[in-house]
């Protein structure tokens, strides 16, 4: 298996322990239900409703506990937009995802993304407001099996939450963690993020579920985290004027990501510009129009 395919669809990754792995793509997420004795806990929907209960149905053929619980990692569509499948839940995420939902839905965002995927069905997209924020972590029991809800602080976003199962030594990342696929890094913090992937590196855990690509074990937790490394030294490039970089030219750190096998590789260049930005004292703000363009041409 290549870098850059993976076994996708439903897999049992342990005793109660369930999830959906996507291709990688372009709103194409994972998510990951657990059960204990009593009740069940999705962490994370995928970025439909048709295809999140496409997951739950798989679910149920081998779950009969309810599903009391939706934690929502982060505020990205993609880990939340199918959660009109799990009505009767509560939903459970940190406290900037208010003000995050509501900046979003200010915007004629979903009209935009419907045209730019119509493969997709956005007909039931949600905004799903939780009854329960939270700034730091807790634990919940499903009955016989506590789980853990971590705040792992700005990596990907503002507030990014993880779940922890102590009992499987499975970790679910969300956008903490990418396998095989570039991350992007423009509204998080790339210096907090490689702390808190050393940290990772460090745990007790022993598997891991990330946003994006196949499930995977410490030694890619480090592969990420290097990566990440890696952005920061070209950035320094950029920022002393050694290094240009071009919409149309891979950068040479663009390039070892390609030969790697990885996706979305052309996420580099506003990773390196924002960092780079962030060297000299300066704001990034980034262009989307120009990342979405510059993301398609390489995807061609």
């Amino acid at each position: 298996m290549s870098a850059n395919t993976w076994e996708t669809g439903f897999q049992q990754l342990g005793d109660g322990i369930y999830c959906y792995i996507t291709n990688g793509k372009t709103m194409m997420s994972n998510c990951m239900l657990v059960t204990g004795d009593e009740c069940a806990l999705v962490f994370d929907v995928l970025c439909t409703k048709p295809l999140t209960e496409a997951f739950l149905q798989e679910c149920r053929r081998l779950v009969d506990k309810p599903i009391r619980y939706l934690v929502i990692s982060h505020c990205h569509g993609d880990h939340f937009l199918g959660a009109n499948a799990l009505p009767e839940a509560i939903v459970i995420g940190h406290h900037s995802l208010k003000a995050a939902f509501d900046q979003d839905r200010a915007t004629p965002r979903m009209e935009a993304m419907q045209k730019r995927l119509p493969h997709l069905d956005f007909t039931d997209a949600t905004y799903p407001y939780p009854q329960i924020y939270l700034t730091d972590g807790c634990s919940i029991d499903l009955g016989n099996r506590m789980v853990e809800i971590r705040a792992m602080g700005k990596c990907h976003t503002e507030g990014d939450l993880a779940l922890w199962i102590p009992d499987a030594k499975w970790m679910a990342l969300a956008d903490v963690l990418f396998h095989n696929v570039v991350p992007p890094t423009i509204s998080g913090d790339i210096d907090h993020w490689i702390e808190v992937l050393e940290g990772l590196e460090q745990c007790e855990a022993e598997h891991f579920l990330p946003g994006h690509g196949p499930v995977c074990g410490r030694e890619d937790v480090r592969a990420m985290r290097e990566y990440l490394q890696q952005v920061r030294v070209q950035a320094q490039l950029v920022a002393d004027g050694a290094l240009s970089m071009k919409d149309e030219i891979p950068s040479p750190l663009e390039e070892r990501m390609i030969q790697a096998g990885w996706l979305e590789t052309a996420r580099t260049i506003f990773s390196t510009e924002q960092y780079a930005a962030k060297i000299k004292g300066v704001p990034y703000r980034a262009n989307m129009p120009r990342v979405l363009a510059v993301e398609a041409s390489r995807n061609r």
